[in-house]
Formats: C-alpha cells, structure tokens, sequence
C-alpha cells in the first residue's frame, strides 16, 4: 500500500471500530427506548434534534469546519490563532442563542424543557467543535472513545432515569446531554486544547479568511437541512409526533448505513486534505471512490434481509409500522452517502461554493415531492422525497468533480444494482426462506466485491495489533 491509501485505511480501521461498537448499542437500545417512552415523546425529542441540526450552522457560522481544514496544515503559532479565532465564534453564538432561547420560550411561545433543551443545543455545538479538534490534532483514538464514553453513558443514565426515578421524556434531553458534557471535560483533559487558547493570538485577518471558507457552508447545510430535517418537521405538522415517531424509528437502520459512510468518509476527508495537489491525487480519489461506493451499497443491499428479521425483534409493537419504510430510508440513506463523498471534496480544494449550488436541486426534489404526496400517501412521502433529493444532489456533484476524480464505469456498479432491487423486492414479499437465500447470495457478492478493500483492512489491523514494522 502507498502513504496515501495507508493513511486512508489505518484512519476507517480506527473510525470503524469505535462507531460500530456505537451503532450496534444504539440499535440494541431501540427496544428499550421504544418500550418505555411513548411515541409522541419520541417524536418531540427528534424534532429538538432536527432544529438542533439547523440552528448548529448559523450560530457557529460553521466555523468547526474552517478550524479542523486549517489546523491540519498549521505549525504551532497558526494553530493557536486558528484555534482562538474559532473559539471565539462559538462562544458568542452560544451567548445569542442561550438568549434567544430564553426570550422566546418566556414571551412568544412555551418550549417545553427550555432549559433541557438548551443544555442539549449548547452541549452538541461544543463537543461537535472539540471532536473537529481531536482529529485535526490527528488523535484519531480518542474522538472514537469520546463516542463510546458518550454512548455508554447516555445507556446507564438513560436506565436510572427511567427505572430508578420514573423520569421518561425528559430522560431523553437529562442523558444525553449529561453524557455529552463528561465527553467533553474527556477529550480536554486528553487533548488539553486550552494550550491554544491565547486573545494575543487573535487575528481578525485569519477570522476572515476562516469565515470566507465556512460561510458558504451555512446555506448548503440549511439547505440539506430543508431536504431532509425539515420532513421530520412536516410529518409532525401534517401527520402529528406519533406519525414522526414512527418515521424516527423507520429511519434508524438508515443510521447504520449513514454511520458506516461516516466511517469512510471522516477517514477520507483528512486524506483528500492531505493529498490534494499532490503527483497522483487524481488515482488517489478515482481509487477511493470505487472502493467507497462498493462498500456502501453492499451495505445497503445486506441490510434488506437483515432488517426483515431485526426490525421486528428490535421494535416495540407500537412503532412496528416503521418495518414498511425502512427499506426506502436505508436505500437514500446510501445515496445520501455517496454525494457525501463528493462533499469532502470540497473541504479540500476550499471551493465550499459549490455546495450551495449542488444542494439546490436536493431541496427543490425533495420540498416538490413533499408538498406534492405527504396528503395522499402519509409517510411514504418523506421517504421518496429523501430519495429524490439525494439522487439529484447526487448527479450534480459527480458531473461537478468529474476533473478531479475518474468515475469509470464498471460491471460491479451493474452487480450493486441488482443487489439492492432483490433485496428490496424479497423483503417485502415477506417470506422468511426468500430472506435467508437473499441474505447468503449478497453477503457473498458483498464480499467477492470487496475483496480488495476487506484484504487491506485485515492486513491493516493485524498490523496495528502487532505494531508496525
């Protein structure tokens, strides 16, 4: 293996194994959660996760982004400034959000948990900044404990809450954020950022040329926002929380695609950075391309006869009407996963512009679709409109990198293809023996295909058990 693609492969060992071990909790706590709190409970704890997800770019100015693109590159004293001038940012945009908060649940209209649901918001935007900073510091190891910490506490407390003091909607916000906070005080006391921390460092000029790369990000993530957080919220407007609960619920085995791609792609984005203008980039991202698209739509199609016998298992029987549109979800899931791909580009080659222009036609797919169906077909709606949006961001963004990565067509694309309809027309023909047959014949498709991604991985990890030579 070259520098490159080692670095590639030793950084999605290091992400897989932590976020894996999350998914797989997160999935086995599905039962748990669905067992003992009710749907429109639920529902409201992901319509605050939802507005989190639009309120975190324009108060941060998405400034986390601009801190992990040039702490990478910088020595010590541009890290320092970098790290101060980012700082700043978020500090004062948690201060205007604390008091909008405030004001408007006190005099326009009641938010219910106000100051739960501020913790949480304030909670989120901080350990989003200091896991930017953990990678850009290349501690790769402690940005996947700090998700296991998370994870493990949020399980424990999530129990005491509901178990030892009766606490059920509110458990959900008390958990969370508690668990997010200890992670936070974790990755400071290891990565001991405060070093950086100096006003004497602070450089308007640099603030700048930060801000000149963040902003155009702000509107390309409202903008994915709208195209998919906003279905959440339409659901609960027009189908009430207990139809957005059971939408939360359909979309969580789409969770494990999109955590798998995240897996790829937070290991892809320090590469692309890395690389970008060195002699053979191009081979380089061509490479990692097809590696990355075999490898999630493997995963997309094997998850079809999994979900038919884990959906079920893992599901309360009030959320079981999630099973239908589980499979729509983790198909634009993927999707979602391959434009993803192509957006690390752009943190690499800092033409962030181009994100707002490719994320247009997503919005536009995905608002037509909705306001179109969600009165005649209920939530089959929002999932078809996921999957539009996704495809048409989709094809916008490899006709936009077609210079800088070699999109080659080849027989496995056709395999993949394949794949995922079976997969998809087995599983709603719901016959247990067709799933099992299903199940074999794509694992061992999956695996042929990955063959060479799944050789450089055991080789990878073998290596880090037994040190490196």
């Amino acid at each position: 293996m070259d520098k490159a693609k080692r670095g590639l492969i030793n950084g999605t060992v290091i992400y897989f194994i932590g976020n894996v071990l999350v998914a797989l909790v997160q999935l086995l706590i599905l039962r748990f959660i669905t067992g003992n709190i009710d749907t429109s409970s639920y529902g409201y704890y992901n319509l605050i996760v939802t507005i989190d997800n639009l309120v975190t770019p324009i108060i941060t100015l998405q400034i986390s982004d601009a801190v992990f693109r040039y702490m990478i590159k910088e020595d010590e004293s541009g890290k320092k400034t970098v790290f101060t001038d980012g700082c700043t940012v978020i500090l004062i945009g948690i201060g205007l959000t604390t008091l909008f908060i405030s004001v408007y649940s006190a005099f326009i209209y009641k938010i219910e948990f106000t100051a739960l649901v501020i913790l949480y918001i304030v909670s989120t935007n901080i350990f989003a900044f200091y896991q930017k900073m953990a990678r850009a510091l290349g501690e790769n190891i402690e940005y996947v404990k700090s998700n296991l910490i998370k994870t493990a506490l949020y399980l424990i407390l999530q129990m005491v809450f509901i178990y030892q003091l009766d606490i059920e909607g509110e458990s959900l916000f008390l958990a969370n954020t508690i668990a997010i906070f200890a992670c936070i005080f974790y990755l400071e006391f290891k990565l001991k950022c405060r070093r950086f921390f100096s006003l004497s460092f602070f450089d308007k000029k640099y603030l700048k040329k930060m801000i000149t790369f963040s902003l155009p990000l702000i509107p390309n993530t409202i903008l994915w926002w709208l195209g998919n957080s906003v279905n959440s919220m339409v659901v609960s407007g027009v189908l009430g929380l207990d139809a957005n609960g059971i939408y939360s619920a359909a979309g969580r085995f789409g969770s494990v695609v999109s955590m798998f791609a995240s897996v790829f792609n937070l290991a892809w984005q320090e590469s692309a950075i890395r690389e970008y203008g060195s002699t053979g980039s191009k081979a380089f991202y061509s490479d990692a391309f097809k590696m990355f698209y075999r490898f999630i739509f493997s995963g997309v199609a094997l998850c079809m006869p999994v979900m038919y016998f884990a959906m079920p298992l893992l599901l309360d029987q009030s959320y079981h009407e999630a099973i239908l549109y589980a499979p729509i979800l983790v198909l634009s899931a993927g999707v979602a996963a391959f434009y993803g791909f192509f957006g690390q580009m752009y943190a690499a080659t800092e033409k962030t512009k181009g994100a707002f222009t490719t994320t247009i036609y997503g919005v536009v797919a995905n608002l037509a679709i909705l306001v179109l169906t969600i009165n005649s077909i209920g939530l089959w709606s929002p999932c078809i409109a996921l999957l539009g949006s996704g495809t048409a961001i989709s094809i916008a963004r490899v006709i936009q990198f077609r210079n800088d990565i070699d999109i080659k067509f080849e027989p496995g694309m056709i395999v993949l293809f394949i794949e995922i309809v079976v997969g998809i027309v087995v599983y709603y023909l719901g016959n247990s023996v067709l799933n099992v047959i299903s199940a074999v014949v794509i694992l061992c498709l999956a695996i042929f295909l990955n063959r060479e991604l799944l050789i450089d991985l055991i080789s990878e990890v073998k290596e880090m058990i037994g040190g490196r030579k």
